[in-house]
């Protein structure tokens, strides 16, 4: 079986189920719900968990990851409800979030266009189709 890695500006997720949803959002936020199976989420420390059927992952901008049991609630609903307030809360506050993304296209814009050029001079092997 090949492992499959879902990365994000704070975390990445090593697939181990076949039924997910990540939900990020501007702030940092992140939300993943898995509905068969095992993802496994990281953090740029190194630290694991887990997400399985009937639970969630949660990571609030700054803070760490919390597990949160679903209880009987459908993980759709749980996801919908979970971007919805998330939604609210950057309508509050988008002048932070406008700031802390600003800073971040500061930090990778260098990087992107390092990597884009590294890329552009591959063009012609990039572009060519099997004959």
């Amino acid at each position: 079986m090949q492992d499959l890695n879902v990365v994000v500006d704070n975390a990445v997720m090593g697939v181990r189920g076949t039924v997910f949803a990540v939900t990020t959002m501007p702030s940092g936020d992140l939300l993943a719900v898995c509905k068969s199976g095992d993802v496994v989420l990281t953090d740029e420390k190194g630290k694991e968990v887990h997400t399985v059927p009937g639970t969630a992952v949660e990571r609030l901008a700054g803070i760490g990851f919390t597990t949160r049991p679903l209880g009987s609630t459908d993980p759709d609903d749980f996801s919908k409800s979970g971007e919805d307030a998330r939604t609210s809360a950057l309508k509050t506050d988008a002048f932070s979030v406008i700031q802390r993304d600003a800073t971040a296209y500061d930090r990778l814009v260098d990087e992107f266009d390092d990597t884009y050029a590294t890329l552009r001079e591959k063009k012609d092997i990039l572009g060519a189709r099997p004959g």
